[in-house]
């Protein structure tokens, strides 16, 4: 199964970021290297999950951490609800797991839709 990573040159060091894990061990095509995967911590999220498929819940301290469910991911908070307090949090996998647990939910999308074809 292949997936996207960074790969680097073992000879020149040049680096591609989000490419085909099929390219490691593949020569390089202007010099004598192969690829080797890049490994680099960073705070993105995942470049597996497009913008609009990102878990995003809109949550308001200033009323007591209630929490406003967005339609889309990739939306910014509307006007009405940043006046009333509400901050966007995007959540990783982990987190999206701590969530349901703690507020008694199950996200149909890592839970049930398994192929992308779901309702």
């Amino acid at each position: 199964m292949a997936v996207m990573i960074d790969a680097v040159c073992s000879h020149c060091g040049e680096i591609r970021i989000d490419v085909w894990s099929t390219l490691l061990d593949s020569k390089h095509e202007s010099c004598s290297g192969t690829w080797e995967r890049y490994w680099t911590i960073t705070d993105r999220v995942s470049p597996m999950c497009h913008e609009s498929e990102r878990c995003v819940v809109y949550v308001s301290q200033l009323e007591g951490g209630k929490i406003q469910y967005p339609g889309r991911g990739d939306v910014p908070v509307p006007a009405r609800l940043r006046r009333r307090g509400y901050e966007r949090v995007e959540m990783n996998p982990r987190q999206l797991r701590s969530f349901e647990r703690k507020h008694s939910l199950v996200n149909e999308r890592t839970n049930y839709d398994r192929n992308g074809r779901g309702v």
